[in-house]
């Protein structure tokens, strides 16, 4: 799967990727260069906001939100990630990598780097679980 250059319209969810509810596996996907610039809409690369949700072999990056969470958004919903990288995404109010509010995140073996964001550039944390194994985390 390839998501790139996607554009949020301001009646949906996530510049690149929604997933409101249900099991979603990607599978060695690229979902990058996405934006949201609607209000109050996180998400740049990828809204999830229900269900869980598995990547697997994946790659985010060059996403970027005028407001929260530029790569990933995780909100009261599952999401595992094996074999990843999160990187150069971007979001002003916090999550630049991945965001995690009232949700639950397991990062195995991922790398995540050179986002941007205030707070939380690479990875924000929210009334939320995370379980990390073998990862790389450059700067929180």
């Amino acid at each position: 799967m390839i998501a790139s250059a996607c554009l949020l319209l301001p009646w949906l969810q996530g510049g690149g990727v929604f997933v409101g509810s249900g099991t979603v596996t990607f599978d060695n996907c690229h979902i990058y260069s996405n934006r949201c610039t609607y209000e109050n809409h996180p998400g740049g690369g990828v809204d999830i906001r229900g269900g869980t949700v598995n990547f697997n072999n994946c790659n985010i990056y060059y996403n970027s939100n005028n407001y929260f969470a530029g790569g990933v958004v995780v909100a009261q919903a599952s999401a595992t990630f094996d074999n990843c990288n999160i990187y150069s995404n971007h979001a002003p109010e916090g999550g630049g990598g991945i965001a995690i509010f009232q949700g639950t995140a397991t990062l195995l073996n991922c790398q995540i780097y050179s986002n941007t964001g205030t707070p939380g550039p690479n990875v924000f944390v929210d009334q939320s679980s995370v379980c990390t194994v073998g990862m790389s985390l450059t700067g929180v």
